[in-house]
């Protein structure tokens, strides 16, 4: 599929600005952590890079049908904080199935 720049159907972008740096709006502090300033290329072009959306995760809302899924070792927040930032803005739209098959 490759670089996707404007493909917003799918809702794989941020609906509101969110700052990319360790400390909001202070480019001086740094990214964070899985952000580049690299130029993501020509649209649909290939690259070298992890795809995106590889795995998916079933979450459920009956507590007999949960497991619990442990920290890692070596878990650390900050490379979360672009998804909680995310979700401060109050985006709840994470729990849904994000591809382009919709139900008639």
């Amino acid at each position: 599929m490759g670089y996707r720049r404007g493909v917003l159907h799918h809702k794989h972008w941020f609906q509101s600005d969110i700052s990319p740096y360790v400390v909001p709006g202070d480019p001086t502090s740094g990214l964070l952590p899985k952000i580049s300033e690299e130029d993501p290329g020509e649209r649909h072009s290939g690259d070298d890079k992890i795809q995106a959306y590889c795995f998916r995760m079933c979450m459920s809302n009956y507590p007999e049908n949960r497991i619990p899924f442990p920290k890692p070792e070596d878990y650390d927040p900050m490379n979360y904080e672009l998804l909680a930032r995310s979700l401060e803005t109050g985006r709840k739209d994470w729990f849904e199935k994000f591809d382009s098959h919709t139900k008639p």
